[in-house]
């Protein structure tokens, strides 16, 4: 019996994820994708059952793996007939620098590596009490959320300060 490592898993979750992505992505484009995203969810009835059943063997989890990685090619093969490889990306390395947090883009103005965070505003959230909070400075604000900058204690305080709302 294998024991599978979590850390095999998660590969192969973020292979299938990126396929899906691109099979998607490819059907919004107009681009025939067959039968594709009926089989990739097929592999992940397979790839879940090896996350959640602590008894799953190891060729679940490789058969998982081939399915994705042949639906990949064919998907490959038909966006190089199509004359669009280059606008697609099977890329499912783990990013460093994410470009999307909480559902939205990297707010424009910040540095590489500064800490930020975007705020959904819930009902009874002040964002204008949020924005003169000492150390805190707003880099964007909409009608639903609010981007802040700063330290790690200042991002800590305004947390806190937005949990009062939900504790009551």
């Amino acid at each position: 019996m294998f024991q599978l490592i979590p850390m095999e898993t998660d590969r192969v979750q973020r292979q299938w994820q990126t396929v899906m992505e691109v099979a998607v992505a490819m059907k919004k484009d107009g681009i025939d994708t067959g039968d594709a995203v009926r089989r990739l969810r097929d592999a992940k009835v397979l790839l879940n059952h090896c996350i959640y059943d602590e008894h799953a063997h190891g060729e679940e989890l490789f058969e998982a793996e081939k399915e994705i990685a042949e639906i990949q090619g064919i998907l490959q093969s038909i966006l190089d007939r199509a004359g669009k490889r280059d606008r697609f990306s099977f890329d499912s390395r783990p990013k460093k620098d994410k470009k999307t947090v909480g559902g939205g883009p990297l707010p424009s103005g910040l540095q590489r590596g500064a800490q930020w965070l975007r705020i959904n505003l819930a009902e009874g959230v002040d964002p204008d009490r949020i924005a003169g909070m000492e150390g805190v400075n707003v880099v964007e604000r909409d009608d639903k959320s609010i981007v802040i900058t700063g330290d790690r204690d200042a991002l800590s305080r305004a947390v806190k300060e937005i949990s009062k709302v939900f504790r009551g």
